[in-house]
């Protein structure tokens, strides 16, 4: 991935450091300048979730994506900066009451350890939008506490999560 056409992108032009700052500087810059969208749906496209794919159109030909697209894109460019991250699964929380489809969402969980171990829930792809990281338990020298309590948190928040260690096997039908 080329960093620099990625921060070109979501016009970012600050030191770029591992710092929660950052990270939130980042997700804040990819908010405002990448769309959520799914217009391939509509038009019967093909649904490519290859990074190469992802990134000619986003970055290159400046369009948007949906969840799955924006996520995975914004997760490898922390990676490839140094943030420690995954990828979860989520089912969004309908007004009724219920959850939507399995598989219906897809967010970054960061680790942030510099300074502070904190784990955050980044979403650059929510079509209703959330601006900013929201802070999960304080401390990962919990961490199985911790964990547990956060995707206890993440089952309030988005009804059901699965983590993906591989995003290339992911498949939409």
């Amino acid at each position: 991935m080329n960093i620099q056409k990625y921060l070109n992108r979501i016009k970012y032009y600050s030191e770029v450091e591992l710092t929660k700052e950052v990270m939130f500087s980042l997700q804040k810059q990819n908010l405002l300048n990448i769309p959520f969208e799914n217009l391939d749906i509509p038009y019967g496209k093909k649904i490519k979730l290859d990074l190469d794919n992802i990134f000619q159109k986003i970055i290159i030909n400046k369009r948007g994506g949906f969840c799955y697209k924006i996520n995975l894109l914004f997760n490898e460019l922390l990676k490839e900066i140094g943030f420690n991250t995954f990828l979860i699964s989520g089912r969004v929380y309908n007004e009724n009451g219920t959850y939507r489809q399995e598989f219906d969402h897809m967010a970054i969980i960061a680790i942030i350890a510099i300074l502070e171990s904190k784990l955050y829930l980044v979403d650059v792809g929510f079509g209703e939008l959330i601006l900013d990281s929201i802070d999960g338990p304080n401390s990962i020298s919990e961490t199985i506490y911790s964990l547990f309590a956060l995707f206890i948190w993440f089952l309030f928040l988005f009804g059901g999560l699965k983590k993906y260690s591989d995003a290339s096997k992911i498949q939409l039908r």
